[in-house]
């Protein structure tokens, strides 16, 4: 069993048993669900009304955490943050230099690629292969990687960089959303 499985399977778990927990004096005395619901926005400081809001929060929380991780079950990586510079080498554009840097995140244990893939927007346009280069870095590792470049100078260049191993993962990191960077 994966942690990917076993962190679901906590997760659904956490989700049936807190909707138990709240709706469970509905069970076991004459307390109706309505009443159930509208104690929560009536404080009273027992324990028992804690307690049913520290299990709405977990229900929460658990609920948050199940859809992210069925919205980016498919998707192993994430760009959250890209700057490109294109720097004009001849001033009539013959001849340009394009950087670009993104800030990757893995979705998923077990990442090992990121695909790019680019056009020439012009008739005289190319791309050099042999002038493409690329880095990787993550603070504490040293990430070993290589690039797979195939296609026409002149037309459509598919990239991808390969990592020999899995690019780092922790598996509250799809939780965090999506946001700038910078």
């Amino acid at each position: 069993m994966t942690k990917s499985t076993l962190v679901s399977i906590i997760n659904v778990a956490l989700i049936l048993g807190t909707i138990i927990g709240i709706l469970q004096p509905a069970f076991s005395t004459n307390i109706g669900l309505t009443q159930i619901i509208l104690s929560l926005f009536y404080p009273e400081w027992t324990q028992e009304f804690l307690m049913r809001w520290l299990l709405v929060i977990v229900l929460i929380a658990s609920c948050y955490s199940f859809l992210v991780r069925m919205i980016f079950r498919k998707t192993p990586l994430s760009v959250i943050w890209t700057e490109a510079a294109i720097k004009f080498q001849k001033r009539d554009g013959s001849e340009v230099i394009s950087y670009k840097e993104q800030l990757l995140r893995a979705n998923q244990p077990s990442v090992t690629a990121f695909f790019n893939s680019y056009t020439v927007g012009s008739t005289k346009g190319k791309l050099p292969h042999n002038r493409i280069e690329s880095s990787a870095y993550c603070a504490g590792d040293n990430i070993d990687h290589y690039l797979d470049i195939s296609g026409k100078e002149t037309g459509t260049t598919e990239i991808i960089h390969i990592f020999k191993n899995s690019l780092p993962y922790i598996w509250y990191m799809p939780l965090i959303p999506k946001l700038g960077y910078k």
